[in-house]
């Protein structure tokens, strides 16, 4: 049984052509990163051992502490990586990944030869939600030119991957299969990124809004398809939280909208005084005030979809406004991780540099 329960999961790994080695520099697994879409690059000696790895977060970390694109690639590995042997079962594999909370692992043998790579969305077997997402992902990203503008901002590569996918990981890694993403600007970097892509035996629908909808007005595109609760995210954030809970907890609750939130805290550096008419009524010392933040995730009932206009462009929090007015229930959840791409800004900004380089080459050479 045990060898039957192996070969179930073998197939699944994946195995690249060629890697990294310690002497290699940091652009080159950047780059291979980027070229294999893959947020986890293993780091491997001449004779086929893992050395270690280097993930995004490597990455981040390491420029922001002035590592150049030319540095070793192993200054900045991970020496001791969490890795997977080949000779774990399937259920193995699956719970070692999930009791670390990691996505990706590398898989080496009893001598620490690597074999390849595998995923936790291939070996884990769990329930699917039925419930659909929609990931909102049609805006231009002013904010971020010159980086978008050869590229949309949730097409930007994080750890290898464009963010878009960090949000799409996170829905399917629980479940959550029925995937609807809202384009306007440069659609066709999307359907060309995604035309041999399924999730769990699921293909991404696509769907183009001609003229701006706003944050809101799209989901009217997707009125027929959304016939239960359903989740929407932003495709330039990422953004994590207990999706299959968040969902039963708002059907529960009678909401129509249940909106995400994390805290956002700002600590007065000074002394606060409380004061009435000239006297001093107390003293804050320092004090830390604190409030719930939108983070652009949000639960849906279909029945909200009536309060959006048929047309013209309508945001989230316009119908968080107009579901107040009308007296409906509107309540909170808290996410478990949320960062905006804006905040990647200077840890990627070597990587983004070299990104749009390769692009505008691209574009030069076609002409």
């Amino acid at each position: 049984m045990r060898e039957t329960q192996e070969s179930m999961w073998h197939h699944k790994i994946k195995r690249l052509d060629g890697y990294p080695s310690p002497d290699s520099t940091v652009h080159d697994v950047m780059q291979r990163m980027n070229e294999l879409h893959l947020g986890l690059m293993p780091i491997v000696t001449p004779d086929s051992r893992l050395f270690g790895i280097i993930v995004d977060g490597d990455l981040r970390r390491s420029i922001v502490a002035g590592t150049s694109l030319s540095d070793r690639a192993g200054s900045i590995a991970n020496r001791q990586p969490l890795t997977v042997l080949d000779t774990m079962t399937r259920d193995e594999v699956s719970d070692r990944l999930i009791v670390a909370k990691k996505s990706f692992a590398p898989v080496v043998n009893s001598e620490g030869y690597i074999l390849g790579i595998v995923s936790l969305e291939d070996v884990a077997v769990m329930e699917t939600v039925d419930n659909p997402a929609v990931i909102v992902a049609g805006g231009f990203g002013k904010r971020l030119r010159p980086y978008t503008e050869l590229m949309p901002k949730p097409m930007l590569p994080v750890g290898g991957t464009p963010i878009v996918m960090k949000v799409i990981e996170s829905l399917v890694g629980q479940g959550i299969n029925k995937l609807h993403i809202l384009l306007h600007y440069q659609p066709e970097v999307f359907f060309d990124y995604f035309k041999n892509k399924s999730f769990r035996g699921q293909s991404v629908d696509l769907v183009i809004e001609e003229t701006p909808l706003g944050t809101a007005g799209g989901l009217n595109l997707l009125r027929e398809k959304l016939d239960r609760s359903f989740l929407v995210v932003n495709g330039d954030n990422i953004v994590d939280a207990s999706w299959a809970q968040v969902l039963d907890e708002h059907d529960r609750s009678g909401a129509l909208l249940t909106i995400g939130v994390a805290e956002y805290q700002v600590t007065i550096p000074f002394g606060v005084l409380d004061t009435a008419d000239g006297a001093v009524l107390g003293i804050a010392e320092k004090p830390t005030y604190r409030w719930p933040t939108i983070c652009s995730a949000y639960c849906i009932s279909p029945e909200a979809l009536e309060l959006i206009p048929d047309s013209g462009s309508f945001d989230m929090p316009d119908l968080i406004e107009a579901l107040l007015r009308d007296r409906q229930p509107v309540r909170i959840f808290r996410v478990t991780k949320h960062q905006r791409i804006e905040d990647l800004v200077q840890s990627h900004r070597q990587v983004w540099d070299h990104f749009l380089q390769s692009k505008f080459d691209e574009r030069e050479a076609t002409q």
